[in-house]
């Protein structure tokens, strides 16, 4: 073996394509790398020949900045610079090579995009990086809940992080989402996770307490007002351990999706459109229920649809192993669970 010291380290070259010769092919090569807290480093290996090889990135504290990577043909490797200073990038041969590595790769510092994004109003970004985030930046001042609309750029992902960069939620664009959240600030990062995906994007937080309120038995016609984005109604049941019964169809042709949550952000089910006579399961108690109907991957023209909301009373009724079970069903379309 060998010491490389990390003071002879030469600067890693930026922005364009490198190659390396590993040789012997077990042997390791190091570069030098400043950063400022909230940069990506990148690499994307272009091509490994002769063997395999790993690469992997150390903090100006000396730790592990994430493990080690294998340096695949077509692999993009990205890590979030955690506070600025000198970074140590290793390139590596594995031990059981036995000719000489050749590396073809391209290494990046990327400053992700970083905006301010305010309930209720669309925004719009661009990814492009594989791995790497756009940052978009709101506070709320008291307790509230969210839906995460994504309107283009469906393969997109997002994850909600407090201020103290813990993580609340994630999810993709493609399925709209509940956030249950606290007063305070918080960071929606958006990121490609593959590069078929990359591209613009667009989305927008609806505030539930500004949706309307479905009236139980009453049929609605409405229509999304972003073909690939989100309506969001509240319903509440009053009867205890009540079911919610929903009919929905488009009424112009296009698809779509419905979900419904509880209160407390929690998916009781998800469907295709039509729904009909469908119930939401799994419900134990009566109150508030969220439903959001959602423009398909790809929509055009904005899903139109018709929405009915009905409350049905479900009878839960005790019974044991060899026990002879009989009923009366008073109520059309009422539900009678037994639990033993």
């Amino acid at each position: 073996f060998r010491l490389l010291a990390l003071a002879a380290a030469a600067p890693l070259p930026l922005d364009n394509q490198q190659w390396l010769n590993l040789n012997p092919g077990s042997s390791a090569r190091l570069f030098s790398l400043d950063a400022n807290a909230g940069d990506y480093w990148k690499l994307d290996v272009a091509g490994v020949g002769g063997g395999s090889a790993l690469v992997w990135i150390i903090d100006p504290n000396g730790n592990h900045l994430s493990a080690a990577a294998a340096m695949g043909a077509g692999a993009s490797i990205a890590a979030e610079i955690r506070q600025s200073g000198r970074y140590f990038v290793v390139m590596e041969g594995a031990i059981a090579n036995t000719d000489a590595v050749d590396l073809q790769w391209t290494a990046k510092l990327i400053h992700p995009t970083t905006a301010a994004l305010t309930v209720g109003t669309a925004v719009s970004g661009t990814t492009t990086a594989v791995g790497v985030p756009d940052k978009w930046q709101f506070a709320l001042n008291s307790p509230g809940r969210l839906v995460v609309d994504g309107l283009t750029g469906l393969g997109s992902g997002w994850t909600l992080k407090t201020a103290a960069g813990q993580v609340v939620k994630s999810g993709t664009f493609g399925a709209a989402d509940v956030l249950v959240l606290a007063a305070g600030a918080y960071t929606l990062e958006v990121q490609a996770n593959a590069s078929t995906v990359l591209g613009a994007y667009s989305l927008r937080l609806l505030d539930v307490a500004a949706v309307p309120m479905l009236t139980l038995d009453q049929a609605i016609t409405d229509s999304l007002d972003s073909a690939q984005g989100s309506k969001v109604y509240r319903v509440n049941t009053t009867l205890a351990d009540a079911v919610i019964n929903l009919d929905a169809a488009a009424t112009n042709g296009e698809v779509g999706n419905l979900r419904v949550f509880d209160a407390s952000g929690a998916l009781l089910a998800s469907n295709a459109l039509p729904l009909i006579n469908r119930q939401t399961q799994g419900i134990a108690v009566s109150g508030e229920r969220l439903i959001v109907i959602k423009g398909a991957a790809g929509a055009v023209n904005g899903l139109a649809f018709t929405l009915t909301a009905r409350q049905l009373e479900r009878t839960i009724i005790q019974t044991g192993i060899g026990d002879s079970i009989s009923g009366d069903v008073a109520q059309s379309r009422a539900v009678i669970t037994y639990r033993h």
